[in-house]
Order: C-alpha cells, then structure tokens, then sequence
C-alpha cells in the first residue's frame, strides 16, 4: 500500500471523478451545456479541493466527525482527504437524491473501502445522532429547490433590480 498523503489522495479522487456519469451530473446541475461546464471545470475540483484540504486538515483533529450540509462534487477532495488522512468520520449530506446515487456508484467502484458516502437527506437527520466538531455548509442558501429566488440572482439568472423583495 502506498504512503497516503495529499497528492495520492487527489489522485485517487481523480478516479472517482472519472468515474462519474458526466451526463446525468451535467442534468442536475446546469440548466444548459452542463457537459461542456464540467469539462471546463473539473480539472479546478481536485486543484481548489486541495488547497482546502491541507488549510482544512491544519484545524482538524484526527479521528473527529464532520457533517457536511449540501456537499457534492465539488466538495469530494476535501471529503476524502477528512477520511483518509485524518481517519474522521464524514457525513455528506446532500438533498438531490440522484447526485448522491451518482458519487457514491463512482467511489464505490473506485474505492470500496474508503469510508465515504453521501446520504441523500436532511443534514438534520442523516446518519447516525452524534456530536460533530466541523460542520460545513455548502450551496446552503443557494440551494435552487430550497431557495430559488437566491438562487437565481447568486448564479446571475436574475438581476437583483428584477426581484420582488416581498417574495
């Protein structure tokens, strides 16, 4: 077994990324050219993703519990080092049902024994009742079938001028 570090880990989530049904990513994400959006984009994942890992990973103690509300792609390096190099648990809570069927077929069919999987329910009540000393919120406010008024201007669908504030 290699030695685990930041770079085998970010290798390692390269694979699961391509591994991932690209196709049915790009429906829940982007209204339009979701495909050619994630090209662009994926090769940033893993990049940002480390930088946030090794800042992260400075805080965290080893051996600790985080919940994740609202994690996805763009949040799996940073998941996954949490796991692998800290030995944290990991709740990766997430709302959209066939986002969370689409990475978890891809870690499992690229890393079974990695302890991470993404639960498709309310951050409220996924997993196991435990104490957590990290939470990170993703997308929170964002969220287009939560709050798809904020949305909408957050991803420049709307003009902030064009909102109704009584809405």
């Amino acid at each position: 077994m290699p030695t685990i570090d930041i770079p085998h880990v970010m290798k390692l989530c390269r694979r699961v990324l391509d591994r991932c049904d690209w196709p049915a990513l790009a429906e829940i994400y982007f209204h339009w050219g979701g495909e050619d959006m994630w090209k662009e984009k994926r090769p940033a994942i893993t990049d940002f993703g480390e930088q946030i890992a090794r800042r992260l990973l400075k805080d965290l103690p080893r051996g600790g519990a985080s919940l994740w509300v609202g994690a996805g792609v763009a949040e799996l390096p940073v998941l996954l080092a949490e796991v692998m190099l800290h030995d944290r648990e990991v709740t990766a809570a997430n709302l959209r049902v066939r986002e969370c069927e689409v990475l978890n077929a891809a870690l499992q069919a690229e890393c079974p024994e990695v302890a991470l999987r993404f639960l498709a329910e309310d951050a409220s009540t996924a997993g196991k009742p435990r104490a957590f000393d990290h939470i990170g919120c993703i997308s929170v406010f964002t969220d287009p079938e939560t709050w798809p008024l904020l949305s909408d201007v957050a991803y420049g669908r709307v003009a902030p001028v064009q909102i109704d504030v009584e809405q």
